[in-house]
């Protein structure tokens, strides 16, 4: 996530995105793209969204999954994968449980929890 993406997530803003990856990329999504932390962690999903994904902080959000599309990319390094959507989200729909600034430490990344509010 970038840092003007974080910082206006935590301000409570209603972040839209509604690009249409399918015509640049091998993927079937629509505006912000999310993987499920139990298939990749944040440093392995970086290392093949390099270049595409801004690397200022891994977010871990609780979310109703109703509210996400499932959807599928084709990254360098990995088969098809499964990837979930949404062109919009905010601090009330997708709750920030955890944050890391330096989850490419391969030893040491270190995982902020997140205050509810």
């Amino acid at each position: 996530m970038s840092k003007e993406e974080y910082e206006q997530l935590l301000a409570g803003k209603v972040l839209v995105n509604e690009e249409d990856h399918t015509r640049e990329y091998k993927t079937a999504s629509v505006g912000f793209c999310f993987l499920n932390i139990n298939d990749y962690s944040p440093r392995q999903a970086y290392e093949f969204l390099r270049g595409i994904v801004s690397d200022y902080a891994a977010v871990m959000f609780e979310v109703d999954e109703k509210l996400l599309t499932p959807s599928y990319g084709v990254y360098a390094y990995v088969d098809k994968i499964t990837e979930y959507y949404t062109t919009t989200y905010s601090i009330e729909t997708f709750r920030p449980i955890k944050v890391s600034f330096n989850f490419m430490d391969r030893t040491h990344a270190v995982w902020h929890e997140i205050a509810k509010r």
